[in-house]
């Protein structure tokens, strides 16, 4: 899960470097395989719903989605 996370962030990074304010990550990085490994809901398609709100402010972007 690390490895992916670390994967996902720098995607964010050099997204923001070429000036995007909707961040696209790839929706495996959520992807766990062990049961119950969170209780937080993972971000989906639809920018206006949470958690991807939340992403989105916390990278400091407009909006944020994983597909």
């Amino acid at each position: 899960m690390r490895l992916k996370w670390e994967r996902m962030l720098a995607s964010i990074v050099t997204q923001k470097a070429m000036g995007a304010t909707q961040i696209i990550v790839d929706k495996q990085t959520f992807v766990s395989y062990y049961k119950g490994y969170t209780d937080w809901g993972n971000p989906g398609s639809d920018p206006t719903q949470w958690p991807n709100t939340s992403y989105a402010r916390v990278f400091g972007v407009q909006s944020f989605i994983a597909k």
